[in-house]
């Protein structure tokens, strides 16, 4: 009877832990975490803890690795507690603004654990509830306050380093779309080589980094999984762009709310300059300028072969846009001429270099008599790729080894290698570092028309196979590549191996894709947006794709 009531209790003290936990944590991911200030109680350091020397004294390196971590056990979630290689004064301030929260958290669950000899009353009850404050809480308030003076210490340093550097430049993404980072990531990485400092932010976190991951967990899903929703959602706004991003719209007002903190950011770190490759992120630095009479250059990158929907609202000094084709439609939209330039769309050194096609194959194990057909999707591999495969396998007349990249989509990895893996004219691959390589062996490339995967294929002069996925910006570029005579589409799976053998089969037709996407892309977007900005180009002499 008494055992029985001892598991009874404990059961109950079990549920208790585990619900408070949850809420703990729901409550942890919800507050802003810019309201957190590391420098007021309760968080500040004081003076006996010794910029946390105090802790050592614990042994803490030796255990605190050892902690459960739930940012590894949700990382869709949670932020990662890693510094990249080259941290920005944004990443080191979300950390630190993590340890608060973290703390804060665990130091309510403990006042928490006080309860349970309630749930529990007697002997039992306190021992559980010491066991639950000393090794449950205690040692996590212990490591954020160990770990936060040295991320401070970090961020007060980078600070001062960008304060002395008069070429500070921000760059505002969105993670909503991996082409946005990679547009910045290219731009960034030529501005440095020039020896300014460049930082690469997430424009949507200024608002708050429960709404940034809130908007981009929406629109990975809509976009992988509801394709059909995320086309009318842009055909919607496209229609009915004052209504979404005029002076008083809802999503306006709401990135208004954002300024201070934009603000902030770009006096503390002496920003001189802003180029945003996100339309929300230009309505963003146009408005908070504009408040605040910042004197600094601004730009807009475009990501995809169209005016993204409200760009005209984007109040910056330069739109920068992929082809001359977009011009009258900015300019009918309101855009200053002077402000519109053509720059193409910035992709990586790498992409534009073509290497030996022979050479190529050969070192990746491509029959030389076969033409070689490559199947990619983006990085997270989503699409039709299993359907294609089959229905090229099944319905291909002309002798053809393909290659399919899977990216982080593992699922599908293992599923095709299961199926195809003994198979000796198909090649799967997961996640790759040598797509250069892989697109220099091919002759035709099976995708879905993104801004920057189309871009880079059509720079090593591949005939292009578009295959829409969604609506939106992707059938823009689709219509924009085939109206150039730059790539075939097919308008359902049914049809792609019949569109494959035409391509194998006519390689004067093939050729004349590959002539003519070599003209839409250029290798020097990137120093035109950096002159431009800079006034060593007049926008007007640039010249158009």
């Amino acid at each position: 009877m008494i055992i029985s009531v001892i598991i009874t209790q404990l059961l109950l003290i079990a549920l208790y832990i585990f619900i408070i936990g949850i809420v703990g944590f729901l409550v942890g991911r919800c507050i802003p975490k810019r309201k957190l200030d590391h420098t007021k109680f309760p968080y500040r350091l004081y003076g006996f803890e010794n910029g946390g020397k105090l802790y050592r004294k614990l042994k803490i390196d030796g255990w605190q690795a050892w902690v459960p971590d739930m940012s590894k056990l949700t990382k869709k979630i949670m932020p990662e507690k890693r510094l990249d290689a080259r941290p920005d004064l944004e990443q080191v301030l979300l950390m630190i603004r993590e340890t608060c929260m973290a703390e804060l958290i665990h130091v309510i669950l403990a006042f928490l654990g006080l309860l349970i000899p309630v749930i529990c009353p007697g002997i039992l009850g306190w021992l559980v509830a010491i066991a639950y404050i000393v090794f449950g809480n205690l040692p996590y308030v212990i490591i954020q306050r160990y770990n936060r003076p040295r991320l401070v210490a970090l961020y007060e340093s980078c600070k001062r380093s960008k304060l002395k550097n008069p070429t500070n430049v921000m760059i505002m993404s969105a993670n909503t779309g991996g082409g946005h980072n990679a547009v910045a990531r290219v731009i960034r990485d030529y501005y440095e080589e020039q020896g300014y400092s460049v930082d690469i932010v997430d424009a949507l976190r200024f608002k708050s980094d429960e709404y940034s991951r809130f908007i981009a967990g929406v629109h990975n899903f809509v976009y992988n999984h509801v394709a059909w929703l995320y086309g009318m959602g842009w055909s919607i706004v496209e229609h009915s762009r004052s209504f979404h991003f005029g002076e008083y719209s809802l999503n306006r007002l709401g990135f208004k709310a954002s300024n201070k903190e934009l603000y902030r950011c770009i006096i503390d770190n002496g920003y001189t300059t802003v180029i945003c490759t996100h339309v929300f992120a230009a309505i963003m630095i146009g408005d908070t300028a504009r408040k605040y009479n910042l004197l600094i250059k601004t730009g807009r990158v475009e990501t995809d072969y169209t005016n993204s929907p409200g760009a005209e609202y984007g109040f910056v000094d330069h739109h920068f846009v992929p082809s001359y084709m977009m011009i009258p439609q900015m300019l009918g939209r309101g855009a200053d001429r002077e402000s519109v330039v053509v720059s193409g769309i910035p992709i990586r050194k790498e992409a534009c270099i073509i290497g030996d096609k022979d050479e190529a194959k050969a070192a990746l194990g491509v029959p030389p008599d076969k033409a070689h057909i490559l199947i990619m999707f983006g990085t997270e591999g989503n699409g039709p790729i299993e359907d294609i495969v089959r229905r090229l396998r099944e319905g291909l007349d002309n002798p053809a080894y393909i290659s399919v990249v899977c990216g982080r989509n593992e699922k599908l990895c293992s599923r095709l290698s299961e199926k195809y893996g003994n198979e000796t004219d198909i090649k799967i691959y997961g996640f790759v570092t040598n797509v250069p390589q892989i697109m220099d062996s091919t002759d035709i490339f099976i995708g879905k028309p993104g801004g920057i995967s189309i871009t880079e294929a059509a720079a090593r002069k591949l005939a292009l196979l578009l295959v829409m996925t969604v609506g939106g910006c992707e059938k823009n570029n689709r219509d924009f590549f085939v109206n150039h005579g730059a790539a075939l589409s097919v308008s359902a799976v049914n049809y792609i191996a019949k569109e494959c053998d035409m391509l194998i089969s006519d390689k004067e037709l093939r050729d004349e894709i590959c002539e003519a996407t070599g003209k839409l892309t250029r290798s020097d977007s990137a120093r035109i947006i950096f002159e431009t900005m800079n006034g060593c180009k007049e926008p007007d002499t640039v010249s158009e794709v």
